[in-house]
């Protein structure tokens, strides 16, 4: 599966609406089994500087639980 993280918000340009862009990170983690996702996707927060006590909540606010993890 391959799971997108937006890494900054769009900024509106001074006068227009809706020319910013957003930065994703895709990690792909080459499988379909959830424990295995959720396993990967803790190694990426982690090397991106999540504490182990914050990445229950970064999961939930990525929306990264239940079947969106995988079967």
């Amino acid at each position: 599966m391959r799971f997108l993280i937006p890494i900054n918000e769009a900024e509106a340009v001074t006068g227009e609406t809706g020319n910013g862009s957003v930065t994703f990170h895709a990690v792909e983690t080459d499988s379909d089994v959830a424990r295995t996702n959720k396993r990967k996707l803790r190694e990426y927060f982690k090397t991106m500087g999540v504490k182990a006590s914050e990445m229950k909540s970064v999961f939930k606010a990525m929306g990264f639980v239940g079947d969106r993890l995988g079967r």
